[in-house]
């Protein structure tokens, strides 16, 4: 209820107050002055010569002598009646303005997942995978390798890479690669190589923090291979990976900025799908 409205209603109770007070004072004068204009009356008559034409009193002085009180309440029933229709057209009127426009439009409801994707990170990245040389188109795979020999994957494109700066790689046929951490800018589609990559082997990674806490999830098993199911259709070959492991989804994605995390919350529910980001800023 807002401020102007019990302004409004304290104004028009103590106008009440007020006018009730002065209705009891004009009751009261009214009822001393009876007898007195009963008397005039008599007075007048007898002047007159009696119950003649000239000497009846009209139907407004019979009335006002019946009963004198009677302009005095009809005015404090029409004080109470204004005062009764002015509270009602308020509270309509409030009424009116806290209920909501029926064409009003209706609040978005929340993206799908999937629906809404990362935007590129805005600095370097990091991110480990096998580099992939073969006759000269170089690309980072950082999904599954066909263990063959040469391996066989389809990565990510990758621009200013030097294998002089690098080691450890191995050639066969027309293809050499080798599993490094690469660092770079990525921009949606290829990665551009800024420092010198590290061989695997000798990459000692920061562990990202478990989100979960080790504490297994609550959700029935049955509900989290649906939900695998349905990241998958969405996702396509966004998805590096996607399981089931201790009551949650575990889902592996080349970048994420926190958007997909946050459309999997809002129509999963938290802590049903944990979403890692393959690609970690530097810094």
């Amino acid at each position: 209820m807002s401020l102007a409205f019990i302004s409004s209603y304290v104004r028009a109770d103590d106008e009440l107050r007020d006018e009730e007070a002065l209705d009891r004072g004009l009751v009261a004068a009214a009822k001393k002055e009876k007898p007195t204009e009963a008397h005039v009356f008599r007075l007048t008559r007898t002047l007159h010569g009696g119950d003649g034409p000239g000497c009846r009193p009209s139907e407004q002085d019979a009335q006002h002598e019946t009963n004198p009180d009677r302009a005095t309440l009809s005015g404090m029933t029409h004080s109470r009646r204004l005062l009764a229709t002015t509270i009602a057209v308020l509270a309509l009127a409030l009424t009116a303005c806290a209920t909501p426009r029926a064409d009003a439009p209706a609040a978005e409801p929340s993206p799908r997942f999937g629906d809404v994707h990362p935007e590129p990170p805005q600095g370097e990245i990091q991110v480990q995978g096998t580099v992939m040389d073969k006759a000269g188109a170089i690309s980072l795979c950082i999904g599954p390798i066909a263990q063959s020999y040469p391996p066989q994957c389809a990565g990510i494109p990758l621009e200013g890479w030097d294998w002089d700066a690098a080691e450890g790689e191995e050639t066969a046929a027309d293809s050499t690669w080798g599993a490094y951490a690469v660092t770079g800018t990525f921009d949606g589609e290829t990665i551009a190589v800024t420092a010198p990559p590290i061989l695997l082997a000798l990459f000692d990674p920061m562990v990202p923090e478990d989100p979960t806490g080790g504490e297994p999830g609550t959700t029935r098993e049955d509900e989290l291979l649906e939900i695998q199911q349905t990241i998958q259709d969405r996702l396509g070959d966004e998805v590096q990976s996607a399981y089931v492991e201790n009551g949650y989804v575990r889902l592996q994605v080349v970048w994420d900025d926190g958007t997909y995390q946050d459309a999997a919350d809002a129509e999963f529910g938290e802590k049903v799908v944990i979403v890692e980001s393959l690609m970690q800023p530097v810094g």
